[in-house]
């Protein structure tokens, strides 16, 4: 049974992109699922509410202030009271969420909510986004080394199954990072799901069993696999 240290971990491991959890034994499980869903629905509560508390501390002096200028800029004859209520309102919810605290609470409800949507109704985790966009840089960076690395590689072979639990058995040179057991797998115009990974021996040192997706199964997120150039998108 988990530990209070494993859910901890869980929850830490949630936030981290794919490309840097991926060596964890907890990648792909439904545990990790749970965790990136509880903790961005966690998330998303605890910074509305201080983004809530934060507007009901400030919203009054904010307020005060704006009339203020507002009044005295349009003084006279022709104020109209209406246009004066609706500048001070504009200008004060600008004023309230450009001050960089609420920003950031507003922002953090924000990706809280994207993270467990995603979890709880997509089966996909969403990590947080600035190690996401570390994550791209990475990538990027790293694009030129890996083609030209994989080129030389052999390329990815398919077999039958080894046992009645899936239908393909594919050899590649390569970890297929971008594939786990909530994605689909376009394989020639069939959906396929990942049903497991084993080690390899050879060039070909990555095992992954794919079953046929049941007709009645529902896949949000496809990448399609072609097998002759080894790429997923």
């Amino acid at each position: 049974m988990p530990t209070s240290l494993t859910y901890s971990w869980m929850i830490l491991l949630s936030f981290v992109p794919k490309r840097y959890r991926a060596k964890s034994s907890l990648e792909g499980s439904r545990e990790l699922l749970v965790a990136a869903g509880l903790s961005g629905f966690l998330q998303a509560i605890i910074f509305s509410f201080l983004f809530i508390a934060a507007f009901i501390n400030q919203a009054t002096g904010i307020w005060e202030a704006i009339s203020g200028v507002v009044l005295e800029s349009e003084k006279g004859p022709l104020m109209d009271p209406v246009q004066v209520r609706l500048t001070t309102g504009v200008l004060g919810v600008t004023t309230f969420l450009l001050r960089p605290t609420n920003l950031l609470f507003a922002y953090l409800a924000a990706e809280g909510s994207v993270r467990a949507f995603g979890a709880f109704a997509l089966s996909h985790i969403v990590p947080t986004l600035p190690l996401y966009l570390i994550s791209a840089l990475h990538d990027r960076l790293g694009a030129r080394a890996r083609r030209k690395k994989f080129a030389t590689l052999a390329g990815d072979v398919i077999e039958p199954a080894r046992d009645s639990t899936y239908d393909l058995h594919v050899l590649s040179s390569r970890r297929k990072q971008e594939w786990s057991p909530f994605i689909g797998i376009d394989l020639r115009g069939e959906l396929h799901l990942l049903a497991g990974e084993q080690d390899e021996k050879g060039l070909r040192p990555f095992g992954y069993r794919l079953r046929k997706s049941p007709a009645d199964s529902i896949v949000v997120i496809v990448c399609r696999y072609d097998p002759t150039s080894d790429v997923s998108n």
